[in-house]
């Protein structure tokens, strides 16, 4: 019995430690399944993924397009004719002032180089309007046998008025007159002796106070600049009264003219030199204009001698003549005025002549 006994209870122990090493391999099996199975998928997905097509992504639900209405009929119209392309507008450019100097200003005014000859008086509206438009830089004034001084004054401040340009002496157009003194006495002025008598030897000092009292006479009556002296030799062939030149010799009428220049100029008024180059040896010998015909080059250069002095002295203006000179000039059809033989190259170059040549 004891035995029996004995024997049960060591089966019973037997039993119960079988029974916990089962069940402690049961719970390890199931324990390492499970993470085993875990890692699986964790190894799985990636490969997965890489070796299985993308899934497209969730697609939007369609959109309802609104159904365009179908065009109503097109009615057939003639074609029209293709439009010309208009040019390409051009934004405005916007320009700076531009400042001109005094020199700048004259070169874009032609008309101050142009002298008018008006008959004294009352000015016609033809006239008038001419001047208006080329506003010349002069006018010269010619007076009748009896006209007053003041004649000379109206005509020049009609002039300036129609110029539009100012009243005062200095205003343009200036005004020219042609006063010598003798029987060229258009001031109407008492006293005044002839060029004649101011070109005796030791005249010069007459010849200046001559010049300064017919300049003083002239600034009176408006005008700014006297056509005079004459510095022709008196020849034969001399075109004007014999008194109207200050004498035979070159020596003789550089010396009067000249000084005659100088007392103009004191008072104000600009003297004209005139005729280069001695027009009172020209004649016409049925030319169409006058020509000196002397072939002697000394004759020549004694003709010109006053108007070289004036050329060396620098008086201010020169009128130059008509008259060819075919020893100088081979041409035989341009007057002195027109030829850049005796302009340019004896007068500007040759003399180193720098002020006005009308």
């Amino acid at each position: 019995m004891v035995m029996r006994t004995t024997r049960a209870r060591k089966s019973a122990s037997v039993s119960l430690v079988v029974t916990f090493v089962l069940g402690l391999a049961v719970g390890f099996s199931l324990c390492y399944a499970l993470l085993e199975g875990i890692d699986r998928e964790r190894r799985e997905t990636p490969e997965a993924l890489a070796e299985s097509p993308e899934a497209p992504a969730e697609q939007a639900p369609p959109r309802e397009e609104p159904v365009p209405e179908e065009p109503a009929p097109a009615v057939e119209t003639p074609p029209e004719p293709p439009e010309t392309p208009e040019p390409p507008v051009s934004e405005p450019v916007t320009q700076e002032e531009v400042f001109l100097t005094p020199e700048e200003k004259e070169a874009l005014w032609p008309g101050r180089h142009l002298i008018l000859t008006l008959e004294a008086g009352e000015m016609g509206m033809d006239t008038a309007d001419m001047i208006a438009r080329r506003r010349p830089g002069g006018v010269l004034v010619v007076t009748g046998e009896n006209d007053p001084p003041e004649i000379i004054t109206a005509t020049i401040q009609q002039a300036r008025e129609a110029a539009g340009t100012g009243r005062g002496p200095a205003d343009l157009p200036l005004g020219f007159l042609t006063q010598e003194g003798g029987e060229v006495n258009p001031l109407r002025l008492s006293g005044v002796s002839a060029p004649a008598m101011l070109g005796a030897p030791g005249g010069a000092a007459n010849a200046r106070e001559a010049g300064a009292r017919q300049a003083v006479a002239a600034r009176n009556v408006g005008v700014a600049v006297l056509l005079a002296p004459r510095l022709d030799l008196r020849l034969k062939t001399a075109p004007d009264p014999a008194p109207q030149y200050f004498g035979e010799t070159a020596g003789d009428v550089a010396a009067a003219g000249i000084a005659f220049a100088r007392g103009v100029l004191e008072q104000g008024i600009v003297p004209v030199v005139k005729t280069y180059p001695g027009m009172s040896a020209a004649t016409l010998n049925g030319a169409a204009f006058p020509v000196v015909a002397e072939k002697d080059v000394q004759k020549v250069a004694e003709l010109m001698l006053p108007f070289a002095e004036a050329a060396d002295l620098q008086l201010p203006a020169l009128l130059a003549g008509n008259a060819a000179v075919p020893l100088l000039d081979k041409s035989q059809t341009r007057p002195a005025c027109a030829s850049p033989v005796m302009i340019r190259e004896i007068l500007r170059e040759k003399w180193q002549y720098g002020g006005v040549v009308i």
